[in-house]
């Protein structure tokens, strides 16, 4: 079921649903911005592009274009230049949230966090 919301682009009021977070004109103009990322893309000499060539070339800004990344829309897989960053220490990953070692790291913590509740119950 749509609610009224206001649009976090513009402000504007709009009836939010389950396919769009932002007012009908702001979702066309992120389509228009999204389409021209896919084309620039899909040209073969394109292929080994890094994340600045294709937000210079396209004029999305890098942040819109890992949101795209990041929500799955645009699939890197094929394009071994581009990521986006990791939500703890912003280095470039290409799945998930976190890169490799800050997984690392927090398991690390919780398993010295378990450690020590353990021994305070021993106690």
């Amino acid at each position: 079921m749509a609610e009224l919301a206001n649009c976090p682009v513009c402000q504007n009021l709009f009836l939010k649903n389950h396919l769009s977070n932002s007012c009908e004109s702001c979702y066309k103009k992120e389509e228009q911005r999204f389409q021209q990322v896919q084309q620039f893309l899909k040209k073969r000499e394109n292929e080994l592009a890094t994340n600045e060539d294709v937000a210079a070339e396209t004029g999305v800004e890098l942040k819109e274009l890992h949101q795209f990344m990041k929500n799955g829309r645009l699939r890197i897989m094929a394009y071994p230049n581009l990521g986006y960053p990791c939500e703890r220490c912003e280095e470039l990953i290409r799945k998930d949230r976190l890169c490799t070692g800050c997984i690392g790291e927090l398991e690390a913590d919780l398993k010295l966090h378990e450690w020590d509740q353990r021994l305070l119950k021993e106690r």
